[in-house]
């Protein structure tokens, strides 16, 4: 475990990811960056040049991610609050007292902001370095205000390329992450693992969140929204044909079928792959907004071909035989209306009628403030990990600021700096970037110290160059390694000081050496003496998870009309889920729960979502004509109460101490009225529903198996 631990923190530093890299976004920054350069050097000012390089710097990471109104939201919100961090970090720089408040609340504000986004929390970290650095270099007030402007400025030019950028050659991100839905559902129908359900999760919710903070032009909103809704229904229609799959596999014990069995699964699996490959054809179309592309109707109508044949030659007429044809011909109908609405661009009378469902609705700039609003109270608690994040960070800004003001370290700010960039809420992030950015530091200070050292600048034309050019670099691999961004970001932080300070380079470049790694190492001691384990966050977020499904079943099972409201509602709690799990396993200090319960707890939990969503996507034709049957509301009855004790026998086992004895014994109990109920009303239902029964059974019984074995 400790060696797979240390692997994953390597890999950390090493991985590259080329897909990305952003070339174009990070050229758009760069010119936004030199053009006040350009400006106070054609003035001769270039410090006032500089003031404007520093705020379109900071800008530019706000318009890397996001729709084009969060985008444009974002740096507004930058432009605003640099202007103000820089009037107040020059104009107060000299009253020590004053400066290290403003500075400990804007380090609180960035730490709380994690719980926002991670857009949110890295604009907070820029503010707060700038507002650091400003700080050391103090004004008298008008002049700390015309600094303040120049910032806004640089920024606002920023905002401006944005915006030209976007209307001359539109790329929006609305359409990219639907475009990602299809392509993760494609790599989901290839091989349904739950590493690949979980990333079609993320990207449902990631592609929700984009519609819902959206500027598009109506049409081509609901075109994507309508695109959306059909990736929905196609992975109920995957879940629903993957569980036939199963369903056939574990009735293949009677020799009388097994021809029969082979031949299904073999249907079954070409299906699929067929699918998954009409699905990867998909997602080039959307994310280059070709709203019309009549060619891509061949490749469904090849598979609709393909089915019909196979069904005439292989299916026989028993029941089994019956649900499976049913439930291939509901996927061609759902390819063929997709065809139909990327041909022709006009959604079909069953998308047209079941709008009510769509998969979200655009919100105003209101209801997002209100929403940040309430996050933002929502995690004023110790309970928050963002909080205690907060709290953290701005304690240790506080010490490493007066550590080097009492100090009078030269070159003292880096102390601040490093330790603002490397804390993080989590033990991994924190230290496999800590690492990186230690490292990162080390190499810019470095290589920009040599470079610089070696050629005469005495007309600052290189500096201005290579501002520029790391600054294009490091936006290009903001999100491709963190190692190399790391490394870019300082080398242009001290290009940027070099115009400020007089000191030769060499005395310099120690100086931050010394300085970045006391800053890292006051960071990892801050971490570790107030540490936030999530393995403490893995029985709430389990428990947050059962409660989802319980209301997802219900919902079900009661034939309630918003059925996609709770399965949204349990693909968020599973995704967190996941990634609290996820994380709790990096850390260095073992889990007091067995990782054998934890994982199988958790597949549990998502077999028996999968199963709901493969009814949800039949219940019509397999649920409803027999919902008022007596054994089939016994069965509803007994497995609300199951999925009710395994709540409360998580919380004795994962979170409590007490009564879980009385806990495991009532889960048994009822896990035995569940396959009663299923044994009496077998010959009254069909074997499909049958099964479902069975396999949410074998689901309960598996979770209450994990959990009654936590000791």
């Amino acid at each position: 475990m400790k060696k797979k631990k240390r692997m994953s923190y390597i890999n950390s530093l090493l991985r590259l990811d080329m897909g990305q890299i952003t070339w174009r976004q990070a050229l758009r920054n760069a010119l936004g960056i030199s053009l006040p350069l350009i400006a106070g050097v054609l003035c001769g000012h270039i410090l006032y040049g500089l003031g404007g390089a520093v705020g379109a710097l900071v800008a530019g990471f706000a318009s890397m991610t996001g729709t084009y109104r969060k985008r444009l939201r974002t740096m507004l919100l930058t432009a605003v609050w640099m202007s103000v961090a820089t009037f107040i970090g020059a104009a107060t720089g000299n009253i020590l007292w004053f400066a290290v408040f403003v500075m400990m609340i804007s380090g609180f504000i960035a730490g709380l902001l994690v719980a926002v986004s991670p857009e949110a929390a890295q604009i907070g970290l820029l503010s707060t370095n700038s507002l650091i650095l400003i700080a050391n270099f103090p004004e008298t007030p008008l002049h700390a205000f015309y600094q303040g402007l120049l910032v806004a400025a640089g920024a606002l030019i920023q905002i401006i390329l944005m915006m030209i950028d976007n209307a001359v050659r539109p790329s929006p991100t609305e359409a990219s992450d639907v475009a990602t839905v299809f392509k993760a559902l494609s790599a989901y129908a290839k091989a349904r693992t739950r590493d690949a359900d979980v990333l079609v999760a993320r990207s449902f919710l990631i592609a929700n969140s984009s519609l819902k903070d959206s500027s598009l032009k109506t049409s081509y909103w609901y075109h994507l929204s309508h695109l959306l809704d059909i990736a929905e229904r196609l992975r109920l229609d995957i879940v629903a044909l993957d569980g036939a799959f199963f369903m056939h596999r574990e009735h293949g014990t009677h020799a009388e079928r097994v021809s029969h069995i082979e031949l299904y699964q073999h249907l079954i699996r070409t299906v699929l792959q067929q699918v998954s490959e009409i699905l990867a054809k998909v997602s080039p179309i959307i994310k280059k907004n070709a709203l019309v592309d009549p060619s891509f109707a061949d490749s469904v109508s090849q598979l609709q071909k393909l089915i019909s044949t196979t069904m005439i030659s292989t299916l026989d007429h028993e029941d089994r035989a019956q649900e499976l044809k049913e439930r291939l011909n509901d996927l061609i109908s759902r390819l063929l209306d997709m065809s139909n609405f990327i041909t022709s661009g006009q959604p079909s009378l069953e998308i047209t009628m079941t709008t009510k469902e769509m998969p979200t609705l655009r919100r105003s700039t209101l209801s997002v403030i209100h929403d940040v609003s309430s996050t933002l109270k929502a995690n004023v608690t110790l309970r928050s990990s963002a909080f205690r994040h907060a709290i953290r960070l701005s304690g240790t800004l506080t010490v490493a600021v007066l550590l080097y003001r009492f100090l009078h370290l030269p070159r003292g700010y880096w102390i601040p700096l490093t330790a603002l960039i490397i804390l993080k809420p989590d033990f991994f992030t924190t230290f496999s970037r800590g690492s990186a950015r230690i490292l990162g530091t080390l190499l810019g200070v470095a290589f920009t110290t040599l470079f610089m050292i070696f050629i005469p600048d005495s007309h600052h034309l290189l500096g201005l160059s290579l501002v520029v050019l790391f600054a294009w670099a490091l936006y290009t691999t903001i999100n491709f390694n963190y190692t190399i961004y790391t490394t870019l970001l300082t080398a242009e932080v001290v290009v940027l000081l070099s115009f400020f300070e007089q000191s030769a380079p060499l005395a310099t470049a120690m100086d931050r050496l010394i300085d970045t790694a006391i800053g890292g190492i006051l960071a990892f001691v801050a971490y570790a003496i107030w540490p936030t384990w999530q393995r403490r966050n893995v029985p709430e977020s389990f428990n947050r998870l059962i409660v989802a499904e319980q209301k997802y079943f219900h919902a079900v099972f009661h034939l309630d009309s918003n059925t996609s409201k709770y399965r949204k509602n349990t693909r968020l709690a599973r995704t967190n889920t996941v990634t609290v799990v996820e994380q709790a396993l990096a850390e260095p200090v073992q889990l007091k729960l067995p990782v054998v319960n934890i994982m199988g707890l958790l597949t549990g939990l998502h077999r028996f979502a999968d199963t709901l969503v493969a009814l949800e996507a039949n219940s019509d034709t397999i649920l409803a004509p027999y919902i008022e049957q007596p054994d089939v509301q016994h069965f509803i009855a007994a497995t609300e109460a199951a999925l009710n004790s395994l709540e409360q026998l998580l919380v004795a086992r994962m979170i409590a101490t007490t009564n879980t004895q009385f806990n495991t014994i009532e889960t048994s109990v009822q896990l035995k009225e569940i396959e009663d109920a299923i044994h009496v009303h077998t010959n009254h239902i069909p074997p499909a529903l049958e099964e479902i029964f069975v396999r949410l059974a074998s689901n309960i019984g598996t979770m209450n198996r994990m959990l009654s074995s936590i000791e």
